[in-house]
């Protein structure tokens, strides 16, 4: 096996790299010492081929076949407040109950409008828009305001699962969260040989997420999620207005 040495670029969106890749890296720096890794973190759109990018951590259903995608995760959306924000105003139990609480309102990135939420539960779904009195436009400013007590709020779980763990958040309305479930994953060119750079960095991402289902697709013959025609996103038109404004990378960031 060759030894991993050289420049690997990758590109990691702003949330998650913070929270999950920054962390470990120098633990892979450690792992192999002859490896140097340039991280592009920014949430642009970017092609990988043109802009020599090695890899790239993205999510949803990757849709360009000259690339290949490593599953690593799993996302869904999951409903949230902090135990003192439950405690003073009570603890909503269904979407119907929201009305009249501090609903934190995640900004469009394109019209500037807040973005709604949506839940599901026996087939009945029901659209909500937050009308809270704090809006904000990037997502972990919103995770940080309600593990202040501001208000609740809707967003990945991969970006509240930390708070979640050490029980500053507490999710909420659980029933109603759907079954769809986003793929988080890193992808890369096709190769019939893939670099070993690569790889290993691919394995080592795998383990930094709390649940792990990972799977190597070519990106032309991906199994659509379930529930989801083929060839369409997982995601409905609001969750993927959501995962774009969160700063995750869903498969156009990075034309994955």
């Amino acid at each position: 096996m060759n030894e991993p040495r050289g420049v690997l670029r990758v590109a990691v969106p702003t949330s998650l790299g913070r929270q999950y890749i920054v962390p470990a890296l120098p633990r892979f720096a450690v792992q192999y010492p002859m490896l140097k890794v340039l991280a592009i973190f920014g949430d642009s759109r970017t092609d990988i081929v043109a802009t020599g990018v090695d890899a790239a951590l993205c999510i949803g259903p990757a849709e360009d076949a000259s690339l290949a995608a490593r599953r690593v995760f799993e996302a869904r959306f999951v409903t949230c407040a902090s135990p003192d924000y439950l405690s003073r105003n009570g603890t909503p139990r269904t979407p119907a109950e929201l009305d009249g609480h501090d609903c934190l309102a995640l900004l469009s990135p394109s019209s500037g409008a807040p973005i709604e939420w949506g839940f599901e539960k026996n087939h009945e779904r029901i659209t909500f828009v937050p009308q809270g009195r704090l809006a904000m436009s990037d997502g972990d400013a919103l995770v940080d305001a309600a593990v202040s007590g501001a208000g609740i709020v809707t967003v990945l779980d991969v970006l509240a699962s930390r708070s979640i763990a050490s029980g500053v958040l507490r999710p909420i309305l659980t029933d109603w969260q759907g079954p769809n479930r986003h793929p988080i994953s890193v992808v890369y060119r096709q190769q019939r040989h893939l670099p070993a750079n690569v790889r290993v960095f691919a394995d080592f991402v795998a383990g930094l997420f709390p649940r792990r289902t990972p799977t190597d697709t070519n990106c032309s013959n991906s199994t659509p999620a379930r529930n989801s025609p083929a060839g369409r996103s997982p995601f409905q038109p609001h969750q993927l207005e959501v995962a774009l404004a969160l700063g995750v990378q869903f498969s156009a960031q990075y034309k994955c």
